[in-house]
């Protein structure tokens, strides 16, 4: 709060002293200690209702630079913990409208949240940070956040709609697309078998067969056993699922060698 509104957190502590000792609006909350070293005071509202009107009374240009300024505090003082808050500083970021920021800390809050098998959470954070990267300059920065909130996107709606569902098929589509503009072929592999997945499922298998070769390929010229395998198993799955038996023991017996 003090970092909000650029002043002592001495000033700001003996205000919500006298408010708590009074029973007006707040009491205290305990001491935390941030990762930096300092040691503050907590302080929670009495009811849900009084932050709110209270936020309601500030004018936008204030909640702004109150957001801006709170983020960076929070920021610095937990340093290389930061991701641990980073659903908070999104949040802190956007409505500052520091938005580079926000789309950092909504892809680290959303690839948290898939970490956690929280899987809606994971979907609203990559929603959240795709429209906030719409609204920054084309760059390859950009780009890149992009991709991996595409991917997360992704990943997060085939846990909840499963393999099939369009809008999987078009995070992971997007997602392909954004890999060859920027020539990450590593996740252009697992997009491609993450649409392998969604074409197979479906029993489109032709197509689905396209892109298993397509991730033999990348692993090869990545010469990497485990995408190897990988691209293997795919196509496995693709010639079993189409009945063809033999051909399929064969390109198992190929993954083993591999």
């Amino acid at each position: 709060v003090a970092a909000g509104i650029d002043v002592e957190p001495e000033a700001v502590d003996e205000v919500c002293t006298e408010l708590s000792q009074s029973g007006q609006f707040v009491q205290t909350a305990g001491v935390i200690e941030w990762p930096d070293g300092a040691l503050s005071i907590r302080y929670r509202f009495r009811h849900a209702l009084y932050p709110q009107v209270v936020y309601e009374r500030l004018s936008e240009l204030r909640r702004r630079r109150l957001h801006q300024g709170m983020g960076e505090r929070l920021e610095a003082g937990y340093g290389a913990q930061a991701r641990e808050r980073a659903a908070e500083l999104a949040v802190h970021f956007e409505r500052g409208r520091v938005m580079a920021k926000a789309v950092t800390y909504y892809q680290l809050a959303g690839e948290a949240a898939l970490q956690r098998s929280a899987y809606p959470e994971a979907v609203f954070h990559a929603t959240k940070g795709l429209a906030l990267a719409k609204r920054l300059t084309q760059s390859p920065t950009r780009l890149a956040h992009e991709l991996r909130l595409q991917l997360l996107l992704a990943s997060g709606l085939m846990a909840i709609k499963g393999h099939t569902d369009g809008e999987v098929e078009e995070a992971y589509l997007q997602a392909q697309a954004l890999c060859e503009q920027v020539g990450d072929t590593e996740r252009l592999f697992f997009t491609r078998l993450g649409l392998f997945r969604v074409y197979n499922t479906r029993g489109e298998y032709a197509r689905a067969r396209q892109y298993a070769k397509a991730c033999l390929t990348l692993a090869m010229q990545h010469q990497d056993t485990t995408l190897r395998l990988g691209a293997h198993y795919a196509l496995v799955l693709n010639t079993f699922y189409r009945g063809r038996l033999a051909e399929a023991q064969t390109q198992a017996e190929q993954g083993v060698a591999s």
